[in-house]
């Protein structure tokens, strides 16, 4: 069989030596067992690594301020979130005698929703972001324009209410 490799003898019987492709009709057939471990691994990876840095930044705004985490916990349950025209601006407090004030507002048209699991996402990567204390503000928006305000304010100075809420500085 000519100037074929000796390893190619057995598997393609009906090549001729001329030939230098593996396309004489048949294909090389690995056996499952060799891609089972890499795939279930490969799989568990993709299903696991969001949820562990979604953790890891959980735990590392948790290390900053705890009622941080109270309150993205009492804002973020409401499974009826949306920002945007004719929407209030959401707002809660930290645990009592804490500084902790988070707000979402927007001027999104249409208003547009916000799931539970992005709410605490997002306020979990602005507080990792922030400051030492996990104060920090960031825009999201489900399209281009990110229209949507986030702010997480957790300082010993009192926080200020936001532009056009009762109280609120001019301007």
């Amino acid at each position: 069989m000519g100037s074929r490799p000796a390893h190619f003898l057995g598997l393609y019987p009906n090549c001729s030596t001329a030939q230098t492709t593996l396309s004489c009709g048949q294909s090389i057939r690995f056996p499952a067992k060799m891609y089972t471990g890499p795939l279930l691994l490969a799989t568990l990876l993709a299903t696991l690594l969001p949820i562990i840095s979604a953790q890891d930044a959980a735990e590392l705004c948790g290390a900053k301020s705890p009622s941080i985490i109270h309150a993205i916990d009492t804002l973020c349950e409401n499974d009826s979130l949306y920002v945007g025209d004719n929407v209030a601006v959401h707002q809660v407090f930290g645990d009592a005698g804490e500084p902790t004030q988070l707000e979402i507002y927007g001027d999104c048209s249409p208003a547009e929703y916000i799931p539970r699991d992005i709410c605490k996402r997002q306020f979990h990567e602005i507080c990792v972001g922030g400051n030492e204390r996990g104060s920090g503000v960031a825009k999201y928006g489900w399209h281009e324009v990110k229209c949507q305000t986030w702010i997480i304010m957790n300082d010993p100075t009192p926080p200020l209410p936001t532009a056009g809420m009762p109280g609120a500085p001019p301007g």
